[in-house]
């Protein structure tokens, strides 16, 4: 008889176990997700900062609604207490109730914020020094401090400690005493909380140098003990609290001149890595009293000379209320906004007679625009970000101008393609295709040219190994030449830093043709003879046998089958079929390996 011999060809379906399957392929565009959104497109958070306790629970909701740029948050919610013999750790304000605590970081870490509450020094009561210094001279006092605040953290649920300890800075003849304790107590508090996956943060004030600024704080000596550096960049003039005739410098002038910010910066990455680094920034103004002309009444309108303090978002209607029509302008030295305005007061004095007096008064505060250029100072440095005090003070612009461009330095997702060969004998050499492309319109604008692209084969024990390693070329296509063979194959990407995130393709099995050969087939069945097919199954599939099926009426009825041989020779016989005119046809069912394999043989007589 003539072999008979049919080709089918198969691809298995699998499911979707990283990323969508691209619709096309080539070099046409494709169109990204559709970003409901701003921060549908992923950003690197670059904020973080304190919540104050009389504004905590807004403030929460100011956070996780610029989750995507802001990782972490500090409460300030603890200080400490008590004397050279023992100290301990208080609560802030009754308000801030273990509920609410519980309550707010639940929130918090809920929508992935990590939270450090900040712990503060109050043993410096009225005039009295830090208390602080004895206990980190003591072996045994400086061992309880750090039990309870790792037993707080603990039992807390916090993902570490944010501290904040200002009091001994004041003492300045005092720091060469006591600087080594505070190093031994940094290291030891360290690895006490991270033995329990707890971080450490450390809030300070500036240093310039080894010997200059806050010094005591030594950041060069704690540097490799902690986890965060937060710098308390701001302050730089705070002028006096209440308008003094008799002192014309009032030390009004910029929070944190820009200069000035600099060189704390390059100090800090000098000596402490600075991925660790967040820079402070302020959220606040100060508006004071630079000049007084006249004789202000006491009587009628009574003008406020004291100094007061805004945050950035209170400030302009602030002034708006106060009926301030002049204009602000930024800085171009110091890089925050400022305002000069006058107000004129009349009434009398405590005898009624007619007084009147105009106050002159300077605003210095910083608003969106000079958060955003001292992060880009941070950034520039390697630092993290910037440390927002306080946050939900902040311009909810400084949201806005930020988002765009921590969407530009952040690791953007991919979409991955593995696209199976064309139909291929088993063992015979092959080509797999890979294609990436960007799924956000940041992304969009990056190339995806030169991003190392792996091929991998997946294992026995399911696990998978790279088999061989390509880079995209212009258009994000790759090729990877495999022989066939029966095995799950998939491509992955590694994490590009600042550009790309990690992605893996969806799996596929080569495209492997089968075939059935008949060599012989009954020419004249009956049903004492029988119907016999020889024949072979290439390749072979040892875990399923090859069926004959009859059509019975709209079914098809498996009416013989016989296990194929190692080599997929099969010798398949219908015994005592029955007289008549029959629709047969081969069967291999599917496995694990291989697809079903059908073969129809047509209409045969049975006599």
């Amino acid at each position: 008889m003539k072999l008979l011999k049919v080709w089918l060809s198969f691809v298995t379906a699998i499911s979707v176990v990283a990323v969508m399957v691209l619709p096309s392929w080539g070099n046409e565009p494709i169109n990204p997700i559709t970003e409901t959104t701003p921060t549908a497109i992923p950003a690197l958070p670059v904020i973080t900062g304190w919540l104050p306790y009389w504004d905590d629970a807004p403030g929460t909701a100011t956070i996780i609604a610029n989750g995507d740029i802001i990782a972490e948050a500090m409460p300030f919610w603890w200080s400490t207490v008590g004397d050279t013999n023992s100290v301990s750790l208080r609560i802030k304000s009754t308000g801030t109730s273990l509920a609410k605590r519980s309550r707010l970081i639940n929130q918090m870490q809920t929508a992935g914020i990590k939270v450090l509450p900040t712990i503060t020094d109050s043993t410096c009561v009225g005039t009295a020094p830090s208390t602080l210094p004895a206990i980190f001279a003591s072996e045994q006092k400086r061992a309880n401090y750090i039990n309870q605040i790792t037993a707080l953290a603990a039992r807390e649920n916090y993902d570490g400690i944010d501290l904040d300890l200002e009091c001994f800075m004041y003492e300045s003849r005092l720091w060469s005493s006591y600087q080594a304790n505070w190093v031994k107590f940094v290291a030891e508090l360290g690895v006490a909380l991270r033995a329990q996956g707890d971080l450490l943060s450390m809030t300070t004030p500036p240093i310039y140098s080894d010997t200059t600024g806050y010094w005591v704080y030594s950041w060069k000596q704690i540097g490799p003990h902690i986890d965060r550096l937060r710098i308390m960049a701001y302050d730089f003039s705070t002028g006096n609290s209440t308008w003094d005739p008799n002192d014309r410098s009032q030390g009004d002038g910029a929070i944190a001149p820009m200069d000035w910010v600099k060189r704390i910066v390059n100090y800090a990455v000098s000596v402490v890595e600075p991925s660790k680094i967040w820079l402070g920034v302020p959220a606040y103004g100060r508006n004071w009293v630079t000049a007084v002309d006249g004789a202000c009444p006491t009587v009628g309108e009574v003008p406020n000379l004291d100094r007061v303090v805004w945050t950035s978002k209170e400030v302009l209607p602030k002034l708006a209320e106060l009926g301030v029509t002049a204009q602000s302008r930024f800085h171009s030295i110091h890089r925050e906004r400022t305002l000069i305005y006058q107000r004129t007061f009349t009434g009398t004095n405590n005898a009624g007679a007619a007084r009147s007096c105009t106050v002159t008064r300077t605003v210095w505060w910083q608003d969106a625009r000079s958060h955003f250029e001292r992060l880009k100072v941070a950034r520039d440095a390697g630092m993290a970000g910037i440390a927002v005090w306080r946050l939900n003070g902040e311009e909810d612009e400084m949201w806005n101008r930020t988002r765009p461009f921590a969407q530009s330095i952040s690791e953007q997702p991919l979409l991955v393609e593995l696209k199976p060969p064309a139909p291929t004998k088993l063992g015979e050499a092959t080509t797999l295709a890979a294609a990436v492309r960007a799924t956000t319109s940041v992304g969009a604008s990056r190339s995806v040219a030169n991003v190392p692209i792996r091929l991998q084969q997946q294992n026995p024990d399911n696990s998978w190994t790279d088999v061989a390693l390509a880079t995209t070329d212009a258009t994000g296509n790759a090729l990877f030449s495999i022989n066939a063979i029966l095995n799950r194959f998939r491509v992955s990407t590694d994490p590009v830093a600042g550009t790309w995130k990690a992605a893996t393709s969806t799996e596929v099995l080569p495209v492997i043709a089968r075939s059935i050969a008949i060599t012989k087939v009954s020419a004249q069945p009956t049903t004492k003879r029988g119907f016999q097919v020889i024949g072979t199954v290439t390749p072979a599939a040892l875990d399923n046998p090859i069926e004959l099926q009859q059509r019975v009426n709209r079914s098809w009825v498996s009416v013989a089958a016989v296990e194929l041989s190692d080599t997929g020779t099969f010798a398949l016989k219908w015994n005592k079929p029955p007289a008549g005119t029959h629709n047969l046809r081969l069967v291999s069912a599917a496995s694990p390996s291989y697809p079903n394999l059908k073969l129809p043989l047509g209409k045969i007589t049975v006599k």
